[in-house]
């Protein structure tokens, strides 16, 4: 039988968090045990419309370090919480406009020695290679080349045609962590204001630069 979770669930959580009585950190890992999962269903999940304002909000925890979200955002993800369900549309673009409103840059110097947030707070010269040995910084655009695909054999099928319809594509390069491997992000709009994304870590073999005069 399928474990229901529900919106009282989430303003809880989020509340606890508020309170002091979890870390982001504990946070995170709760979702992520709950989030996406088979064993799981939404108790707002709209069949006909497909969206789910509890959906949206797991999956915005799900990446909370990586966008570094904090207390100070807790007051908008309740207000979503609180949206009827008739009024999703109006809901979601309410949060998309308090977000859209962060100085990202200014957090990021602020989390930067957080070690729940640390590596999305790139620093800016901190640089890998490509597979000709070409030099990539955060910024850069990429072709992604191949992926050992062996890593995902436990995913969902449709995850797996996500990932492998990234290969060929080009991104920006989001992240460069402590080994050298760029850090990409792909969105899929699914509809209803419904969005599903994918992070990936790259090593140098695995990609290209594209962009910028190759001399440099």
């Amino acid at each position: 039988m399928k474990r229901i979770i529900t919106r009282k669930d989430l303003k809880e959580k989020l509340l606890q968090w508020q309170a002091g009585q979890m870390t982001a950190h504990d946070l995170n890992d709760w979702v992520g045990s709950n989030y996406p999962n088979e064993e799981v269903e939404y108790e707002d999940w709209d069949e006909t419309e497909e969206f789910s304002v509890t959906n949206e909000v797991l999956a915005a925890l799900d990446m909370m370090d990586m966008n570094l979200m904090t207390l100070e955002d807790v007051p908008a993800y309740l207000d979503f919480l609180e949206t009827p369900p008739a009024s999703f549309e109006e809901g979601y673009k309410e949060l998309q406009q308090y977000l859209e409103q962060i100085d990202l840059k200014k957090r990021a110097a602020a989390l930067v020695a957080d070690p729940f947030y640390e590596r999305f707070c790139q620093e800016p010269d901190k640089t890998t290679k490509d597979k000709s040995g070409n030099p990539l910084r955060v910024g850069d655009s990429i072709r992604l080349l191949s992926l050992d695909l062996s890593m995902f054999e436990y995913s969902a099928e449709e995850e797996k045609e996500d990932i492998k319809s990234m290969i060929g594509e080009t991104f920006e390069i989001e992240e460069i962590d402590e080994n050298g491997d760029a850090w990409i992000t792909k969105w899929w709009e699914r509809g209803n204001g419904e969005f599903e994304s994918h992070s990936l870590r790259l090593a140098p073999a695995e990609m290209e630069r594209v962009g910028r005069d190759r001399a440099e």
